[in-house]
């Protein structure tokens, strides 16, 4: 996965989980310089992959990208994971409410409230519109498949997305 958007850190680093069984099974396609026993013989071709998941390392880490995780995490955990979860999902909650009572309905209006995650979208044949209206306002979201989707996130607050539903209101959006 990347470690930018929901993990609040730069592009350019990602996490891979590969279980020991598996790492054993696959048969290696790419070489990074990092990703054999004895990198620094630049010269030595015979390729000896290392024994764990960083053979399958084909650049260079992004150590600012690790810097700036570690930072961020770091900031997960002072908050608590939990804490940070509830907040998405009632914040997702809130946006679900406000825009059915406005009368724009959410792809996941009636989901269980168990099922919720932290992205509300909505169809509307203007789409990219929408979202090029509410950037030009510095409201963040995005065009999916023709849809306008929102990812409400912890740091995000119920003003915040009052503001969202009130824009949408002015553009008339639910008409």
């Amino acid at each position: 996965g990347g470690t930018h958007k929901w993990l609040m850190s730069l592009q350019g680093l990602s996490y891979f989980y590969i279980s020991e069984n598996l790492s054993q099974r696959i048969t290696q396609k790419f070489v990074g310089w990092t990703s054999v026993k004895d990198a620094w013989k630049l010269l030595d071709y015979e390729l000896n992959f290392l024994e764990n998941a960083n053979k399958f390392q084909n650049g260079n880490s992004s150590r600012i990208g690790m810097i700036a995780l570690d930072a961020s995490l770091s900031l997960f955990e002072e908050m608590g994971y939990a804490n940070i979860e509830r907040q998405i999902l009632d914040n997702s909650s809130y946006l679900i409410n406000n825009l059915s009572e406005i009368g724009i309905t959410p792809i996941l209006e009636n989901v269980n409230k168990n099922n919720i995650a932290g992205i509300v979208s909505f169809k509307n044949q203007n789409a990219e519109k929408i979202v090029k209206e509410l950037k030009d306002k510095d409201i963040s979201c995005t065009v999916r498949e023709g849809m306008v989707r929102i990812s409400p996130h912890f740091y995000n607050t119920k003003d915040d997305l009052d503001l969202l539903v009130d824009e949408l209101v002015s553009l008339r959006v639910n008409k």
